[in-house]
């Protein structure tokens, strides 16, 4: 603007212009050079209209004085040009640093204390510096014991120490807690199949979280809405079919409470089958054994043994015999599977 009002011709408007601009974009001994300047030219402007200067010194004097201006104004652009290439970054800072709050908030609807404490200097930092941007806020507050304080320091501090989105963050995550469910097989075997395997469903009302099964059987679910009230159901998908011993138990939850749910794998309770001779011919009266527990066949050749919870296991030894016959020993007998087990019995080489 300054070389716009010189190259019209208009320096007193120069000088005008230069004392209204920011302390900042000028120097002292910019200022000194100005100042003398400006009292040569209105003593320049004095004597020529005493006539005291003729015409053609006064013009010669003029462009002596518009070319110092102009020389000294030169100087003056890269200030200029600089001061507002800091403002750009700093609008970008600024901008940035709230984007990176607004993230946050959304991706850490419930933070910890840490992070919450976090997000105060954030949001504070982000507040003060955009009101450092705004012209005529940075203003300087004179405080006792001679203290100050800068606008955009004071807002940071207030902005701090009252945390004015305490009240909105307590009441949106005061009722936000973490449940930790462990299943326990009632067979020690069933440990290596179960974990790291499946998953857990807990239903609180209408809302539903999904947890995975870890190595130690371990069930965590984070970020659930927890009243003093709630009750929680569980349902288990496992590829193998594992669930619930009680899977329609209603459980009273709380905040950082860990359970521990009974599981047991399905079907584990029984076998059955048929058992026949060579010639397909069913056989009665066979005895199957498991465990000590024992069944017979009926006429039909057909079975079934039931098998104590005690002694339920995925996989059973399974002992057949009937006299005249050879005795059979079956190992890893998958019990869990719906599948009849049927048998075929030798007779013994010396038997009738």
């Amino acid at each position: 603007m300054l070389l716009d009002l010189l190259k019209s011709g208009n320096i007193n408007g120069v000088f005008e212009a230069f004392k209204t601009m920011p302390h900042g974009q000028k120097n002292e001994a910019l200022i000194e050079e100005m100042d003398m300047l400006e009292i040569r030219w209105n003593i320049l402007n004095s004597n020529f209209r005493k006539g005291i200067v003729s015409d053609d010194d006064y013009k010669a004097e003029v462009l002596k004085i518009t070319l110092y201006i102009r020389q000294l104004l030169v100087q003056l652009e890269p200030s200029k040009q600089k001061a507002v290439l800091n403002i750009q970054w700093s609008v970008w800072f600024w901008v940035f640093l709230i984007l990176i709050c607004v993230i946050l908030i959304v991706f850490i609807p419930c933070p910890t204390s840490v992070q919450y404490g976090l997000f105060k200097v954030l949001i504070a930092l982000s507040a003060a510096g955009s009101l450092s941007l705004i012209p005529g806020s940075m203003l300087t507050i004179q405080l006792p014991r001679y203290i100050q304080a800068g606008g955009a320091v004071l807002l940071f501090l207030i902005l701090f120490y009252i945390d004015p989105v305490k009240k909105v963050a307590a009441t949106k995550c005061e009722n936000i807690g973490n449940l930790l469910v462990y299943l326990r097989p009632l067979n020690y075997e069933d440990y290596t199949t179960l974990h790291e395997s499946g998953q857990v469903f807990m239903a609180i009302g209408d809302s539903e979280y999904k947890g995975t099964i870890g190595p130690q059987g371990e069930v965590l679910f984070t970020h659930v809405a927890i009243e003093p009230s709630s009750r929680a159901s569980f349902r288990l998908i496992h590829p193998e079919p594992y669930d619930f011993e009680n899977p329609d138990s209603i459980y009273a939850i709380g905040d950082h409470q860990t359970l521990s749910l009974p599981v047991h794998l399905i079907g584990s309770a029984r076998l059955f089958g048929t058992i026949s001779d060579e010639a397909d011919h069913p056989l009665d009266s066979v005895m199957v054994q498991i465990m000590g527990e024992l069944a017979y066949t009926n006429k039909s050749g057909f079975f079934s043994l039931t098998i104590p919870r005690e002694k339920q296991q995925k996989f059973q030894t399974v002992e057949c015999y009937k006299p005249g016959y050879e005795k059979r020993l079956f190992s890893n007998i998958p019990v869990f599977t719906p599948n009849a087990f049927n048998i075929i019995l030798k007779k013994q080489k010396n038997g009738n």
